[in-house]
């Protein structure tokens, strides 16, 4: 569903990195809050050519109807449309990481390290911390099970509750509780605008 969406709003990511409020994100940016609930901002350079602004909302709350319908619930909601200057902000809501992974055919957990353990996730890339000193994968998991961690496969930006603690090598860190995933470059992606290759984690104080 999301790369449909990214379809409609345009091809080029834009990323200008920046933010306070997950509204005001200048980025594509993905916020999981305490509770489990998904904010994603999805920025995009608009071809006006192809959409205007009322075709567009339609074509997304479309496709958002079409997925609620088929799970029996309001589990994403189209929360803001804006498209100004040729860039096109869409601010969508998710009851869950499920609810996410399952419209956006994409994956992103969010829990404490002990239990992405438990879901399978293994931990096993290069991590550093926020700093961009080396650190051991196996301290983080000893160390600080009851952090909480994202894991995603897409390359956006990554804004938490709390400071950021680690990040695997893939991600890069551009204050304290805001990172970027840039997209995969291996000429072998051919989805590496959207998906890449290694999972992206990104731990952060509970």
């Amino acid at each position: 569903m999301k790369k449909y969406i990214w379809m409609l709003l345009g091809a080029a990511l834009v990323f200008l990195v920046g933010c306070n409020s997950i509204e005001d994100a200048k980025s594509s940016t993905i916020y999981v809050n305490p509770k489990g609930k998904v904010t994603s901002v999805i920025v995009e350079d608009f071809q006006k050519e192809y959409y205007d602004e009322k075709e567009l909302k339609e074509s997304i709350n479309t496709a958002i109807d079409s997925y609620n319908q088929q799970h029996n619930s309001k589990a994403v909601t189209l929360k803001k449309l804006t498209i100004k200057k040729e860039t096109a902000k869409a601010v969508l809501t998710y009851d869950s990481c499920d609810d996410y992974c399952a419209f956006n055919d994409t994956i992103l957990f969010s829990g404490t390290v002990a239990e992405a353990q438990k879901a399978g996730y293994d931990f096993k890339t290069n991590f550093i911390t926020a700093s961009q000193k080396e650190a051991s994968s196996d301290d983080i998991i000893n160390q600080h099970s009851d952090a909480k961690v994202i894991i995603t496969n897409e390359p956006v930006c990554v804004q938490t509750k709390n400071a950021i603690l680690y990040v695997s090598k893939n991600v890069l860190v551009k204050g304290g509780k805001l990172v970027q995933v840039p997209p995969d470059d291996s000429e072998d992606n051919e989805n590496a605008q959207m998906i890449i290759a290694d999972l992206a984690y990104v731990i952060y104080q509970p």
